[in-house]
């Protein structure tokens, strides 16, 4: 599920329960709110009984939860996203630039 601001998503298509063609990135662009930097923050927790179900998940495995949140120019935030997965079908890949 995501959620943008309503400054900036109101009269969009983002309000609407379609497809945006090209995404939401090229709409915010579009708008003037380029995504710049995304920022996830992933945890692993026991699912809910909705989320056990719905994910289908073979017997007692976490789920992972994904929070991530898009900022444009200036660090304004222009997106958060929640996202859950089922564990065992994932990998997490990070990689790091020395400073």
């Amino acid at each position: 599920m995501s959620y943008y601001p309503l400054g900036i998503a109101r009269g969009t298509a983002m309000t609407e329960r379609r497809k945006i063609k090209g995404g939401t990135p090229a709409l915010l662009a579009e708008a003037g709110f380029p995504p710049r930097l995304s920022v996830d923050s992933v945890s692993a927790r026991v699912p809910t009984q909705e989320q056990y179900t719905l994910l289908r998940l073979p017997g007692d495995l976490p789920v992972l939860r994904t929070l991530r949140t898009v900022y444009s120019d200036g660090d304004l935030p222009i997106e958060v996203t929640v996202m859950v997965k089922a564990s065992h079908l994932y990998e997490l890949r990070y990689e790091f630039t020395p400073e």
